[in-house]
């Protein structure tokens, strides 16, 4: 082995072949990058649930946390002999927010009164969700996902993972519009460092979205110290919820915090039948993902 592949580089790319295994600090920080990239769809998918239904803003905040949560768990779990095991973070999909918005509005429908009607959509979401996973569950375990995919081929697979890039630009450049100045010094930077400095530094080439994120972050500290940013802007950092917020808490892993899914409701199968919907969608981009990631 040369010089250049014992310390970790080949022509550009990091080289970690199958069954080596990074010190711990290295793999802490590459997995700590992996999930700020994919945090602002993360929160934004339970961001949309919660106002659709109108929870107040402290619980919108613990569902953000549980799904969090939940994301780590699914990610263990993927990680274990149970999975897998390739290195792909478990998060949410958006193909589920079609199938729960029509949940919600059939509970809306019933003109409920008298009772916090966003905990019994949560409740009737939670069974739709529930009762639909059973046939993913099927589909996984039994390896018919797998016969599938050996007549999909790379054609197929290709303009799938692509739409799963794409689909997301409806939701960061809304995003990035709120503040122009920090999105394109984030997005510049993260341009620069992936691209320039990677080539001559390790660093840059393993954490450019990581380093981005922070240039960005401190981007907004300067602005909003300096009087910069406005306090009604996206970029402007409320510093003084920043330190009053816990930064531990067990309600995240409490479960039926809202209580227990609702099996009796009249709607269940119909919601059932959207959510599976939302299943098979996830599945499409499932096969991308993985496809993309053993590649």
């Amino acid at each position: 082995m040369s010089e250049q592949e014992e310390n970790g580089t080949k022509s550009g790319w990091i080289l970690y072949p199958i069954g080596s295994k990074p010190k711990w600090p290295l793999a802490a920080l590459l997995g700590l990058q992996q999930y700020l990239t994919m945090f602002g769809a993360t929160v934004l998918i339970p961001f949309i649930i919660g106002g659709a239904i109108g929870m107040p803003p402290d619980k919108l905040a613990l569902l953000i946390s549980t799904m969090f949560f939940a994301s780590g768990i699914c990610t263990l779990i993927q990680q274990s002999p149970l999975g897998n095991r390739l290195p792909i973070i478990q998060g949410g999909t958006f193909s589920f927010l079609g199938p729960a918005f029509a949940i919600i509005g059939m509970v809306a429908g019933k003109k409920l009164t008298g009772v916090d009607v966003w905990q019994i959509q949560l409740q009737e979401l939670a069974a739709a969700v529930m009762i639909a996973s059973l046939v993913e569950i099927i589909l996984g375990y039994t390896g018919i996902l797998g016969k599938i995919k050996n007549i999909i081929s790379p054609i197929v697979i290709g303009p799938t993972i692509a739409m799963i890039g794409l689909a997301l630009y409806s939701i960061g450049a809304p995003w990035m519009a709120a503040n122009w100045y920090i999105s394109m010094i984030t997005i510049i930077a993260l341009i620069v460092y992936s691209q320039v400095f990677s080539i001559k530094s390790k660093v840059f080439m393993m954490f450019p979205v990581l380093l981005a994120i922070i240039t960005g972050w401190l981007a907004a500290l300067f602005g909003t110290v300096t009087g910069m940013i406005s306090p009604d802007s996206a970029a402007y950092l409320k510093t003084d919820l920043i330190a009053s917020a816990s930064w531990f808490s067990f309600a995240p892993m409490m479960p039926f915090k809202w209580g227990f899914p609702d099996f009796s409701s009249a709607t269940l199968w119909a919601g059932a039948v959207a959510m599976l919907a939302g299943y098979l969608a996830s599945m499409v981009e499932s096969i991308g993902d993985y496809y993309a990631c053993a590649r």
